[in-house]
């Protein structure tokens, strides 16, 4: 099977000539794709060719296919024109490759975890910056609890003086 694992839409520096899409032959034979394109959001196609050994990766330059840097859809396509694969960015960071998380190694996935955990605007409050303890975690769900059962109980409060005083009821 041929994903695409890696994408460069912003390199560091000039664009033109630098921008890459990355294809990944997660089989165990060889593949060849010779006729396949990759077709960008705005229908322009880069060509592919060559041939991908077991669990191998060809690295296609785009050429004169300009990648946005604001974000695309980038579809692989067999010679029939079938597609075979896809990957949509919303944005490219100036000189980072992104992959879809399928390809992202365990260590990709603790370094960007530990990265939200300790910069999420819902970390700080609970304990400056740092991960949320499993207690704090447990007295912000049972604080939010008690606060939805005092809404709950004034709410009837509300609606039963509202009855009991109300002119109709004399």
């Amino acid at each position: 099977m041929l994903r695409i694992s890696e994408v460069l839409a912003n390199p560091t520096g000039t664009d033109k000539g630098a921008e890459y899409v990355v294809i990944k032959n997660t089989d165990g034979a060889a593949i060849s794709v010779s006729g396949y394109k990759i077709k960008n959001g705005g229908g322009k196609t880069i060509p592919v060719s060559g041939t991908i050994a077991p669990h191998g990766e060809l690295k296609v330059m785009t050429g004169g296919v300009a990648l946005k840097n604001t974000g695309d859809t980038l579809i692989l396509l067999n010679p029939a024109g079938a597609q075979i694969d896809s990957f949509t960015y919303t944005t490219a960071a100036d000189g980072v490759a992104l992959q879809p998380a399928a390809f992202l190694t365990a260590e990709m996935k603790a370094e960007l975890f530990e990265e939200l955990a300790t910069t999420s605007p819902a970390a700080g409050p609970l304990s400056g910056g740092a991960p949320a303890s499993g207690g704090q975690v447990l007295i912000a769900i049972v604080s939010a609890a008690i606060l939805a059962l005092l809404a709950v109980w004034v709410v009837k409060q509300v609606k039963y003086d509202e009855i009991v005083n109300s002119p109709f009821a004399k």
